[in-house]
């Protein structure tokens, strides 16, 4: 459900300012475009490979899921997600705890 919520935050704020779904789909591209200069973002999966000056993690408490149902392996991929986010800065990470943001 979380995911979900998440994914459809994405969204609405991708959407704000667009008057059609070709300007959001312009928006889209333009985020994810791999030529962005400037602020980038993307998912830790999709930063694999990449560095940056100054790299800032979102809530970042989210990046180690740890689930009874989890397996060793998945705790595994869960470190390395870990590992693959807080090693894209070359100078300065920012972790952003987002449980302290005001509803």
């Amino acid at each position: 459900i979380q995911r979900v919520e998440d994914e459809c935050d994405c969204v609405l704020e991708i959407a704000l300012g667009c008057d059609s779904l070709a300007q959001m789909e312009g928006h889209i591209e333009k985020i994810f475009s791999e030529d962005t200069q400037g602020i980038m973002l993307s998912s830790i999966h999709r930063s694999k490979g990449l560095e940056a000056d100054m790299v800032s993690i979102v809530d970042y408490t989210r990046i180690r899921l740890n689930h009874d149902k989890m397996t060793p392996e998945d705790h595994i991929q869960e470190k390395n997600l870990q590992f693959v986010a807080i090693t894209r800065a070359k100078k300065v990470l920012h972790l952003i705890d987002e449980s302290f943001r005001d509803e």
